[in-house]
């Protein structure tokens, strides 16, 4: 049975990807940190295993460095379970937006059958990908900190266009020295699709503007959007702590002046 896009046997997947986390998160939910840290990094296994996955067993491994945006998740996944860094829980809040958006549009496994190895690694990695950290968050092991948007931002920005660096040099060398792949093709690579769009919604940016690395940016506004979103709880709770400190720091001036004016 094929995975398919937006097939029935992919819509069902997706549910169960939802159920999948919200399981993991009732039963950690009233464990102690510890077993709550264990579990969590065991469960970071399968994108780790998934990234050493590919490059054994297709023997082509220019063409599986951890250089897409979840295989880098997933190195960094089992660092912030352990560190339960802010600044990288931050960071993986975004980062699991990009996972959750390849789940959905998984067009480059989708003519996989369901119990192919290949869709099985793609799924688990994607699904843990966007529940651990939420799960974390939950869990209250980081806090959400406006503060972290520039880091995201700035650590994502870099990630994308390292990616992009990697392909030209890989590209570059593959086709000097003639490098094929198990399939006895020219190994290409476009790690983070910076060359090139692979579903429809990369293809739409691509078509306003075609230039490889430039298109990707124009994911901006939904990037910011996103962050918007997620973090407009607590800005708007910064920006009613800053009315109130000014008005209480305004009151107290107002004080000490008229008890100054009082006391002459």
């Amino acid at each position: 049975m094929v995975w398919g896009t937006f097939s029935v046997v992919h819509i069902l997947s997706l549910i169960l990807a939802v159920l999948i986390n919200v399981a993991i998160y009732f039963v950690l939910k009233r464990r102690g940190r510890a077993f709550q840290t264990v579990v969590l990094l065991l469960l970071t296994g399968f994108g780790l295993f998934d990234i050493i996955w590919n490059l054994v067993k297709w023997n082509s491994p220019l063409e599986y460095l951890p250089l897409h945006l979840c295989t880098m998740f997933a190195l960094m996944m089992p660092i912030l379970v352990l560190t339960k860094s802010e600044m990288l829980g931050n960071l993986a809040l975004l980062w699991c937006f990009g996972s959750c958006f390849a789940l959905v549009f998984n067009g480059a496994v989708a003519s996989a059958e369901i119990t192919d190895p290949v869709v099985l690694c793609y799924y688990f990695t994607h699904v843990f990908d966007i529940g651990i950290p939420l799960i974390m968050l939950k869990l209250k092991m980081f806090k959400k900190n406006p503060r972290c948007i520039f880091s995201t931002l700035m650590i994502t920005f870099i990630c994308y266009s390292f990616a992009h660096l990697m392909n030209l040099v890989i590209n570059h060398y593959t086709l000097v020295n003639e490098i094929v792949d198990w399939k006895g093709e020219l190994v290409t690579v476009n790690y983070m699709y910076t060359l090139a769009p692979i579903n429809s919604l990369m293809e739409f940016f691509y078509n306003l503007c075609p230039i490889p690395y430039l298109y990707g940016l124009l994911f901006m506004p939904i990037i910011l959007g996103y962050l918007a979103v997620l973090y407009l709880p607590q800005i708007v709770k910064e920006i009613k702590e800053s009315i109130r400190h000014y008005h209480l720091n305004k009151r107290r001036k107002y004080f000490f002046i008229n008890r100054k004016v009082f006391v002459k």
